[in-house]
């Protein structure tokens, strides 16, 4: 699912699960299901991505720093 349609049907399930109106179909439970599924994996994929991004610029970072010592120290 991609995270375009998982937004359509999570925004469609909040709009029906808070409208008064008794127009608005209740959208499908196993749709609905997929799609908190589906922004779930979402979540978690961004996280691994800010973990992995944060080792990144951490383990530069630590790069930058040796190197400035070094430098700084006349080696």
């Amino acid at each position: 699912m991609t995270p375009t349609e998982t937004t359509a049907i999570l925004r469609q399930f909040n709009e029906w699960r808070r409208s008064e109106a008794v127009t608005i179909e209740q959208p499908d439970p196993r749709e609905i299901g997929e799609a908190i599924d589906a922004a779930v994996e979402m979540i978690e994929r961004m996280g691994r991505i800010e973990i992995a991004l944060r080792e990144i610029a951490w383990s530069n970072d630590s790069a930058w720093q040796a190197e400035r010592a070094r430098s700084v120290m006349g080696a």
